[in-house]
């Protein structure tokens, strides 16, 4: 039986990945803050803003969100810089849209004049063009933090990692098992000799 690909691909130590996980979500709020706070006057708003930022949004999401994307696509997707970076935006980016619609969902009747966005707790096409027009900047934005937070979960906790030999395990070359081992598997003639 041949090996699967997935086998070969880096498997970081867990120390790197939960210093990505705590590393992604401080700077996450960091970015959010530092652009949020350019040409503003007044002192003290990037702090205000990477506190709220952090506790309420940041890392609310790397929990809620991040981690089951993580345990989700830890065996199916090798870790690439591309992988992670749209792990990133599904991360930040759905979440919102889901919040979007669950709340459109509980209004009855909208409008915005002359355009009516929602009839009987139906959205129309009025509300799905305006809602995007309306919100493509943010989603623009959301998508590049998210993105931005994938790389540097990859540098993190892949970046520089060698891919696993065959035969190797994944603890710095070590050997599956140790020389002169049995194997665990049991035959069908010692099963039936029991």
């Amino acid at each position: 039986m041949h090996p699967h690909p997935r086998d070969a691909w880096p498997k970081p130590p867990a120390w790197r990945i939960v210093l990505a996980f705590v590393g992604v979500p401080v700077f996450a709020a960091a970015l959010v803050a530092g652009v949020a706070s350019i040409g503003n006057p007044f002192p003290g708003t990037a702090l205000t803003i990477f506190v709220y930022g952090f506790l309420f949004v940041a890392c609310p999401l790397t929990v809620v969100v991040g981690f089951p994307v993580f345990l989700i696509l830890w065996k199916r997707v090798r870790p690439t810089l591309l992988a992670c970076g749209v792990a990133g935006v599904a991360v930040v980016d759905v979440p919102f849209l889901v919040m979007t619609l669950v709340a459109a969902a509980e209004m009855k009747e909208a409008s915005e004049d002359p355009v009516i966005l929602i009839v009987q707790g139906q959205l129309t096409a009025g509300w799905w063009l305006g809602w995007w027009l309306q919100n493509a900047l943010s989603l623009g934005g959301f998508a590049a933090v998210g993105f931005a937070a994938g790389v540097v979960f990859w540098l993190i906790a892949v970046a520089g990692l060698k891919p696993v030999a065959q035969g190797e395990s994944s603890m710095q070359g070590a050997p599956l098992r140790p020389e002169g081992a049995e194997t665990d598997r049991v035959t069908s003639e010692s099963a039936l000799k029991e």
